[in-house]
């Protein structure tokens, strides 16, 4: 009895641990999913920064490039950009409060299990994010920065 028991319990443990490493390595190896031309569809405000409402109505219709070759947005432009995704997990537990670095903290999506991440760096320092785009949709981004989220659809594909 102890002996299957002992058997179970290790199946167990396989089994969950070869589910839990196939749904960690999910957001690797998508980006190619992500890449095109997004144009920024709406602008809202979350909290305090020093942009005012005026200049991020401004980006409104504005255009972001995600293409293997190229990244933009607005006047800043990559060459070879390096992505990264990742996916963080989002707790339900009641009195855990998500890290205010996403846009769960903000009571955005909240209902949501996890927040898949677009992670964009400058070819020579893979180390410091130039920006951070939220997955939010089927072919929908958002970015948030300095008190506002950008939402942006897939205008076209990377040419």
């Amino acid at each position: 009895m102890v002996m299957k028991t002992f058997k179970s319990f290790v199946f167990l443990m396989a089994t969950t641990t070869a589910l839990s490493a196939c749904a960690d390595s999910a957001p690797k190896n998508k980006m190619k999913t992500y890449y095109g031309v997004y144009e920024v569809i709406s602008v809202e405000k979350y909290r305090g920064g020093l942009t005012t409402q005026e200049e991020a109505n401004k980006k409104i219709g504005g255009l972001i490039t995600l293409c293997p070759t190229s990244f933009t947005d607005g006047d800043y432009a990559i060459a070879k950009p390096v992505y990264k995704n990742s996916r963080e997990l989002l707790s339900k537990e009641e009195g855990v409060v998500p890290s205010d670095k996403n846009s769960a903290f903000y009571g955005f999506m909240s209902d949501r299990e996890h927040i898949e991440y677009i992670s964009i760096f400058e070819p020579d320092d893979t180390k410091n994010i130039y920006s951070r785009y939220e997955v939010i949709g089927n072919n929908m981004l958002m970015e948030s920065y300095d008190g506002y989220f950008f939402k942006m659809i897939l205008k076209s594909t990377c040419n």
